[in-house]
């Protein structure tokens, strides 16, 4: 499906049209729905993102919608569970009509920032044989903690709504086109991460037991959902 809509783009730039559209159906995503708004990392769904494997979340008005961590919007949430001390992190939007405006925050379980990174920290790629149109960040991410998981919150903020996307278009003259495309706070992103560091050295004692004993009932508090459970566990920990 995806080179479906990377001929789209192409097809969109030989022929000089004013705006980049896709011009086949769209694939079914993951969507991660709420009618209530979340104020706890703990109550987020979150999709289980592995090394080196591409995952599509699809932000629509039903999203859940976060108002913490100094965000207030709907959100993509993916979970990222490795003991590497680094990672690099790829995040993508797609153009169409419009632009998903992403920023993201990397989040651990006791509700700690170790890393964000803004709209206007994104680059704008053109199309290409193997991709279209996008919106790309690649961040280096230091884990500080072997406290894993950790949850990437993808959102948007009002200054990330207020901008546009200039893309320059080669249509089938010499001349380019340049045209801008408007933000929105839904869309399609996709995460993928690769492992760039070394893995954490265990040293096993008492206290290591009992951490990942406590770390194993949280991600069953979680899985569960029982929330109260959960913010137990992570006090002790």
């Amino acid at each position: 499906m995806r080179e479906k809509l990377i001929i789209g783009a192409i097809l969109a730039g030989v022929v000089g049209c004013s705006n980049i559209t896709n011009m086949f159906e769209e694939p079914e995503y993951t969507r991660q729905e709420s009618n209530r708004t979340i104020e706890s990392m703990l109550e987020l769904q979150a999709l289980p993102l592995q090394p080196e494997a591409v995952e599509e979340i699809e932000i629509t008005r039903q999203s859940q919608y976060l108002d913490a961590y100094g965000i207030q919007s709907p959100v993509a949430v993916y979970k990222v569970e490795t003991d590497a001390e680094q990672i690099k992190l790829t995040l993508k939007s797609y153009l169409g009509k419009t632009v998903y405006a992403p920023s993201y925050k990397v989040i651990d379980l006791k509700g700690n920032v170790v890393f964000d990174a803004h709209n206007h920290d994104f680059s704008v790629i053109p199309s290409s044989l193997t991709d279209s149109y996008r919106q790309e960040i690649e961040s280096d991410i230091l884990l500080p903690s072997a406290s894993s998981p950790y949850f990437v919150v993808v959102y948007t903020s009002e200054d990330d709504l207020e901008g546009k996307t200039e893309v320059t278009l080669r249509p089938n003259t010499n001349k380019e086109e340049t045209m801008y495309v408007e933000h929105d706070s839904v869309g399609i992103i996709s995460a993928e991460f690769t492992l760039s560091g070394t893995k954490r050295s265990v040293v096993h004692s008492q206290t290591t037991s009992k951490d990942e004993e406590l770390r194993e009932q949280l991600r069953a508090s979680i899985e569960s959902g029982d929330v109260d459970a959960a913010l137990d566990l992570v006090d002790q920990l």
